[in-house]
């Protein structure tokens, strides 16, 4: 998870942040280890939209954008993408998971796939409850962040939905214990380890959609990655965050 170690308002000139390095006696992690490369992030308070953004350093510099202790970094450029306000959700035909990590403004299922409905059989959440565009009928009722849906589709369809993005640290999932399914908020792929690192021994299976495995226990990954856009059946032995 993403932690401040620095900051500053910018005002057009010159300044300077001091990066803050991990505190050792304690187990969070609070600040930057030692060789740790600097993320970028920058907040337009008139908008209220939080970009990602990618430094260049100064060669001069001895540390060029990794964290060392006394040391000096010169950023000689600091470049925005545009903010995140829309997913693009590739699904294939037949059965597969879904999530997504835009919070639209109304989030009822019915409206967030309507552009695809011709081709949606079924939806289903982690409880069963069901979403039949047929009787136009809305068991599941509002699609959460953090949560994944079994879809059915006639055909392959591609799933677009616009609004705010889900900062994953702004936004922990709860994991009950039996069957979930997960949702992928994190703009990248994530390595399935690093997912499930922190209780990995309350974690019995996890699945994708193509019905590849992780099973912890003995040690086996049948993927690789948690990936933006898509769901994962999680079978835990307790309720984890």
């Amino acid at each position: 998870d993403l932690q401040c170690a620095g900051y500053s308002i910018y005002d057009g000139n010159t300044d300077a942040i001091a990066a803050q390095g991990d505190d050792a006696t304690t187990d969070e992690i609070d600040g930057f280890q030692d060789g740790e490369t600097f993320v970028w992030m920058i907040w337009d308070a008139s908008e209220d939209l939080i970009y990602n953004a990618t430094g260049t350093y100064l060669a001069s510099m001895p540390s060029l954008g990794e964290f060392v202790i006394n040391g000096i970094s010169a950023l000689e450029a600091l470049e925005t993408g545009p903010a995140v306000t829309e997913q693009l959700i590739e699904m294939n035909t037949g059965w597969s998971m879904f999530s997504t990590y835009i919070l639209a403004d109304n989030m009822d299922m019915l409206l967030i796939v309507q552009d695809i409905e011709a081709e949606v059989v079924i939806v289903k959440d982690y409880l069963g409850n069901a979403y039949l565009p047929e009787w136009a009928f809305n068991g599941v009722g509002d699609v959460v962040n953090g949560q994944g849906y079994q879809i059915k589709l006639n055909n392959a369809a591609s799933l677009v939905v616009e609004g705010t993005y889900m900062h994953p640290e702004e936004n922990p999932i709860i994991l009950s214990a039996g069957w979930n399914i997960l949702g992928a908020i994190r703009l990248e792929n994530s390595p399935v380890e690093s997912v499930f690192a922190n209780f990995v021994d309350q974690v019995v299976i996890v699945k994708n959609s193509e019905g590849l495995a992780y099973l912890p226990e003995w040690g086996f990954a049948g993927f690789e990655s948690i990936e933006p856009g898509q769901g994962y059946q999680v079978k835990m032995l307790s309720d984890q965050t």
